[in-house]
């Protein structure tokens, strides 16, 4: 799979940011080497609160998604390989393959 920064990774919360109580910065930080990989929210005031936080969890969790999706990938395949053309499963498999695609 591709070359991304190995997780986990973790959220750190930066603080007030110009003197607004709800607009707190989150880095995204990989654990094991401490490296800043990305900021959420730094730059506009539009999404504070809890969508910052949840956009960051989000992306903080991206390692742990895509280890589960590619250990999926072949079970899914498995099944969709033995279904009707019309079975959800066949879509599943569709998207995951996309989905693993543009990250190779």
């Amino acid at each position: 799979m591709g070359h991304h920064t190995p997780g986990p990774w973790t959220i750190q919360d930066l603080g007030h940011r110009l003197g607004y109580p709800n607009w707190r910065p989150k880095a995204i930080r990989c654990a094991h080497a401490n490296v800043h990989l990305a900021t959420v929210g730094n730059v506009d005031r539009y999404y504070e609160g809890e969508r910052q936080e949840a956009n960051a969890r989000l992306i903080a969790a991206a390692p742990a998604l895509l280890d589960l999706v590619e250990r999926c990938a072949p079970l899914v395949r498995r099944c969709a390989d033995t279904t009707v053309s019309h079975d959800p499963l066949v879509d599943l498999d569709r998207d995951i393959c996309r989905i693993l695609n543009t990250l190779r």
